[in-house]
Order: C-alpha cells, then sequence, then structure tokens
C-alpha cells in the first residue's frame, strides 16, 4: 500500500445506510473474474466496496480497512483496521471516508475522534487483529468501543541505573582524558597504529566495563584506551563533522548511546500507551 492514492473522487460514508447506498449504485467493472466496485473513479481501482452479507466493506488494495455493520436504533458500528500497513494513503483514505483528521507518526497510523469538547488520537498499530471499532448515527460523531492501546517500549530507571555503574570509571577515565589530550581531531590524525581501533561498537563496549572496586589496574587501562579512540575514530571516519566527537560531553553521549542499543532487552519494558 506503498502507492499513491487519491481521495479526490472519493464520496464520504459515515453510516451503513450511505455504505449499502453506493455499494448499491456502483456498477462492477465488466470482465472481471472477481466482482470489483471502484468507490472513486472506474479507472481506479485501489479502493472498492463490497457486500457481505449485512456488512459492507471498503477495501484499499487488498486490506479490508473499513467494514459497516448495521445495528439498532440507527446506530452503525464501523471496525477501522490498517492491516499493518502505516502508510500515507492508507491515512488518507480512512480520514477522507470518515470525514476525520489522520496521521502517519513514528511508523503507527493516528485517527482522531472527538470525546466531549476534545479530540482524542487513538493508534491504527499492526498487532494482529487489531482494530478500532466506533459507533455513530452519522449526526453526533464516534463513540468508541473497542480500542487496544499500543505498545511502547519504555526504559527502566532503575535497570539503567545499574547498568551505568559498570561504566563509571571508564566515564571518569574519559573525562580525565579529554582534559589532557583537548582537541579530539589532532588526536585522531596522529594515532600511529589505526588496529587500536575496535571494529564493531558492542565490542568496544565490553572493553570499557569494570565491575571491580578501588582504582583500575593497567590492563583495564589499556581496555579504556582502546574503547575510547573507537568512539573518537568511529566519529572522524563516518559523521559529519559537525557530529564528530571533540569533547566529554559528546563521548559521553555517544557512550548513552551505546548503552541504550546494546542492554535494549536488559533495561527496557513495554506497557500499553497512555495519554
Amino acid at each position: 500500500m506503498a502507492f499513491h492514492t487519491s481521495v479526490d473522487e472519493l464520496p464520504v460514508i459515515t453510516t451503513w445506510e450511505l455504505a449499502s447506498h453506493y455499494e448499491s449504485k456502483i456498477k462492477p467493472i465488466r470482465g472481471r473474474s472477481v466482482e470489483t466496485k471502484p468507490l472513486g473513479k472506474r479507472s481506479n481501482d485501489s479502493v472498492t466496496i463490497r457486500r457481505d452479507r449485512d456488512k459492507i466493506i471498503i477495501c484499499l488494495y487488498s486490506t479490508d480497512i473499513l467494514t459497516y455493520e448495521k445495528m439498532g436504533d440507527g446506530q452503525t458500528m464501523i471496525r477501522i483496521c490498517s492491516g499493518g500497513w502505516a502508510t500515507q494513503s492508507t491515512a488518507k483514505v480512512i480520514g477522507h471516508i470518515l470525514k476525520t483528521d489522520t496521521c502517519r507518526r513514528r511508523g503507527t497510523l493516528w485517527i482522531s475522534f472527538d470525546v466531549g469538547r476534545d479530540a482524542r488520537w487513538y493508534a491504527l498499530h499492526d498487532e494482529v487483529g487489531h482494530a478500532i471499532e466506533v459507533t455513530t448515527d452519522g449526526y453526533s460523531g464516534f463513540n468508541v468501543v473497542d480500542y487496544l492501546p499500543p505498545l511502547v517500549t519504555k526504559i527502566d530507571k532503575e535497570k539503567i541505573k545499574e547498568v551505568r555503574k559498570q561504566y563509571k570509571a571508564f566515564k571518569q577515565y574519559i573525562r580525565r582524558m579529554a582534559k589532557v589530550l583537548g582537541d579530539a581531531d589532532g588526536i585522531i590524525r596522529d594515532i600511529p597504529d589505526r588496529d587500536v581501533v575496535l571494529r564493531e561498537h558492542g565490542l568496544a563496549l565490553s572493553y570499557a566495563r569494570y565491575d571491580g572496586e578501588g582504582e583500575p589496574d593497567e590492563s583495564t587501562l589499556d581496555n579504556f584506551h582502546r574503547c575510547m579512540m573507537h568512539m573518537m575514530y568511529a566519529s572522524w571516519k563516518y559523521e559529519s563533522w559537525n557530529t564528530r566527537i571533540t569533547s566529554y560531553q559528546s563521548m559521553y553521549r555517544c557512550l548513552e548511546g551505546m548503552i541504550k542499543k546494546y542492554h535494549h532487552e536488559e533495561i527496557t519494558y513495554k506497557e500499553r500507551y497512555s495519554k
């Protein structure tokens, strides 16, 4: 569903009655082995509509994105699903047909419904079988009746604090070295043996750990030096001029990023998003 889909010719459909009207009105394209009813222009069959017993289904390419079901008291149940396709096309089509705001943020589709006087955003995330179910009478907005918030990754503050303790001695080392050596660019250019630089960030991080008590011994300091050289050289070689490690502060940020990446499973947990 990464292809561009125009919504200009698509109607607004917020009730089962409207969906049934369009499904009955639209004639299928002749010569197709499978009945195909384009919801917009007949030359564009990316968005189609069909009837399945008492349900009316709107399909984007091969994904059923909107399912309308008639309920009592003039209410319509609408099941909204992205099928895991978090694309701009999916957001545009759903938003246009339901006449509501949609957006795509960090790989997830979000749809807005009015709750009281406020607009609340709901995620159309890609968990298997996930959908948002709303009811409406076509006049007074939507009422969300079934919604499962997405899982979000969070950092456990106590666990990352324990992990950081393993690198406390290394942080002290690079702070002292930064003061002594000054500008990192000059140091990098004068490295006599580039083999001192470790080729993998994960391996470099292992050289920065120190669980002992008291001052590190000479072999540990050698490991600290190799890790520090790795961080500076990797930055000098691969990053832009503006992001090179030239100070203790920037080296510290680099170390924090490496810790969060290589201790990810250890320091994170998942919970349902709540706002």
